[in-house]
């Protein structure tokens, strides 16, 4: 049984409360698919995605949407409803510390996007299903990085878009996107400190540096969940996050002593600090939109 190493970037700070409006169905106009989320605290994303059994069964669950995980994740107890047998082992590197996992092949379908084949880790998501006990899995960037896609909180939807033809009219701040490993990094800074790359991430509650610090420590801590267990770590605060020209005032992280090599993120940015992102993956670019994006009617898929 063969062994990989996994990064997911997980860190929900505690505290969060929990959204219940249901997931809906998935529909489509013309190449543009329309996938409507839901909220599940502290601007978490939960989204349905349709899980094929090695029998061929389908069944479709609520995932949370994590663009800070390389892999994707399924609840155990799912795994052994579904018959996966373990393929392979795996380590899975979170802020909290490396956690041993099993992992396993299957197929799946989110919205357009239809993986088969796919390697996905078991794991008990202890720390997700504190927050949505209904969640079953996490969605990952082996399947997020298959499309080009937007992600629009204010909407409460997830458009597919495989040709760039959002991407052609959205308008806001465009960041470059450094791939470390499959985590989408960009480049930010704190007034005169060293510059940093922040790896964009969709299941970071809060603001997470790993080893720089920012500026004043503020004398509180926060809790932290991970997939490798809960930890405290302090709070320090700064005048601005600068991201390409937009500038956040006053930001507050929590810092954790992540054990890497300097080739490595230097922290996680939430992607709920935005109300739109578009994620243009041919030109290896995110779009931080301040403005409303066109909207796009969808269609409900009988």
């Amino acid at each position: 049984m063969p062994t990989t190493r996994t990064v997911a970037a997980l860190a929900i700070i505690a505290g969060t409360g929990l959204g219940r409006t249901a997931i809906t169905a998935v529909g489509s106009t013309a190449d543009i698919t329309c996938i409507e989320l839901r909220r599940a605290g502290a601007g978490l994303v939960v989204v349905p995605v349709q899980v094929v059994s090695e029998s061929g069964r389908r069944a479709t669950h609520p995932f949370l949407l994590d663009t800070g995980s390389e892999a994707t994740f399924v609840d155990e107890e799912l795994a052994r409803a579904l018959g996966l047998a373990a393929t392979s082992r795996t380590t899975v590197d979170t802020p909290g510390g490396p956690a041993p996992a099993l992992a396993s092949r299957v197929s799946l379908n989110y919205g357009g996007v239809r993986v088969d084949d796919l390697e996905v880790v078991h794991d008990a998501l202890r720390s997700i299903r504190a927050i949505a006990p209904d969640v079953r899995g996490v969605l990952g960037q082996d399947v997020l990085r298959r499309t080009n896609w937007l992600l629009d909180y204010r909407d409460g939807v997830v458009l597919q878009d495989p040709h760039g033809v959002i991407g052609e009219r959205v308008r806001g701040e465009r960041l470059t996107v450094d791939w470390i490993g499959d985590l989408p990094t960009v480049g930010a800074s704190f007034g005169r400190t060293t510059p940093v790359r922040l790896v964009l991430d969709s299941a970071a509650t809060g603001l997470v540096l790993f080893r720089l610090p920012i500026g004043a420590a503020t004398g509180e801590s926060a809790r932290l969940q991970t997939l490798a267990g809960n930890m405290d770590a302090p709070i320090l605060s700064a005048d601005a996050l600068h991201l390409g020209s937009l500038r956040v005032p006053h930001p507050r992280a929590a810092v954790v002593v992540h054990g890497a090599d300097g080739n490595d993120a230097g922290g996680l940015l939430p992607t709920s600090l935005f109300e739109t992102l578009y994620f243009d993956q041919k030109g290896n670019t995110v779009i931080v939109s301040p403005t409303k994006v066109q909207s796009v009617k969808c269609k409900v898929e009988k």
